[in-house]
């Protein structure tokens, strides 16, 4: 069964993002965002970051209609990170908190917080993050994307 809330989502998305953190230096990078569909009420996700042409960042996961504008994001991050999180998708706005595991010898992020708002040609988003080292829930990253591919009908 597929929901058309999530299937207004489907397309491949790219552009330009800023970081910062109390860490870490500011950056700016490249993104693409994928989103594509899949057999139930669920769409997959990817997303891919650049700095200066060079590979930064890349995650993969599900995100999974559970009804009543209640999703749910479960993500994997090849840095040793699994977040799991719950949230709503009301007006074309995916608003979800995650709690995160890690392995052993990965960074410690405690909690993620994502808000993505769509429209039919862009995605605009903000991703805030609680780490061992700034407790805090602290705003992170920032980015708009431009559909580049897929059917804002489909």
């Amino acid at each position: 069964m597929q929901v058309p809330e999530l299937q207004r989502l489907v397309g491949t998305w790219r552009g330009q993002g800023h970081g910062h953190f109390p860490t870490i230096q500011d950056f700016s990078y490249e993104e693409e965002f994928v989103v594509t569909p899949t057999p139930g009420p669920l769409v997959a996700t990817r997303q891919r970051t650049w700095i200066d042409a060079v590979p930064r960042h890349v995650e993969s996961g599900y995100l999974r209609w559970v009804g009543a504008g209640r999703v749910e994001w479960v993500l994997a991050h090849p840095t040793g990170l699994a977040e799991v999180g719950l949230g709503t998708l009301v007006a074309d706005t995916v608003a979800v908190q995650g709690d995160v595991r890690a392995t052993p010898t990965a960074t410690t992020v405690h909690s993620v917080r994502r808000e993505y708002r769509f429209s039919p040609d862009r995605v605009d988003y903000d991703l805030w993050m609680a780490t061992d080292v700034v407790p805090m829930m602290t705003h992170h990253l920032s980015a708009r994307l431009r559909r580049v591919s897929g059917d804002q009908g489909a």
